[in-house]
């Protein structure tokens, strides 16, 4: 009777496993010294030296997953870690803004951890010509003498059904320098 059970779980289990799961492809950054997993069923839409994005093109909007890698100057390296993480944040929310992208509200931002890694967290809310809204998460990892932006970007109407597979994104980043 236990096994039975046991069975009927496992398989449930399996049969509610999203598609992402069924296998994750690896990606490496040599230049910026970092690797992370994607779901294989993702569509690599750009990968160059400094950038890496995925797409999942089964909703009305992309939903999109980045990397970006960015080497720190003089300046930035001799700032603390908070001062560096919050001049980060800034420096993002002001880029969107100046792009005309709409109205950007920080939903959350601090200290974080990312597969152990201190990390600091900016989840923002762009609001694009009263047209639709946007979510946003990202996560700033500094790897020696640069960082590593992870984010999600996805309508705000479909963005929790994504957070599973943000998470593994995320909790697979391995720093390799």
């Amino acid at each position: 009777m236990k096994k039975a059970f046991f069975l009927m779980i496992l398989f449930i289990a399996v049969i509610a496993l999203p598609a992402w799961a069924e296998g994750m492809k690896t990606y490496t950054n040599e230049q910026y010294g970092y690797s992370l997993q994607y779901p294989e069923s993702w569509d690599k839409q750009l990968e160059e030296l400094s950038i890496f994005t995925i797409t999942c093109l089964e909703e009305e909007m992309p939903v999109v997953i980045s990397a970006v890698g960015d080497d720190l100057s003089a300046e930035d390296l001799a700032m603390d870690y908070n001062s560096l993480m919050e001049k980060s944040v800034a420096d993002m929310r002001s880029q969107l803004e100046e792009a005309g992208m709409g109205l950007v509200t920080v939903t959350a931002s601090g200290p974080d951890t990312v597969n152990a890694l201190p990390a600091y967290k900016l989840d923002m809310q762009v609001k694009i010509m009263d047209l639709i809204t946007m979510k946003n998460s990202n996560v700033i990892v500094k790897n020696g003498d640069s960082i590593i932006v992870l984010s999600l970007t996805a309508e705000d109407s479909v963005f929790d059904k994504y957070a599973p597979v943000w998470e593994a994104v995320k909790n697979s980043l391995q720093l390799t320098r």
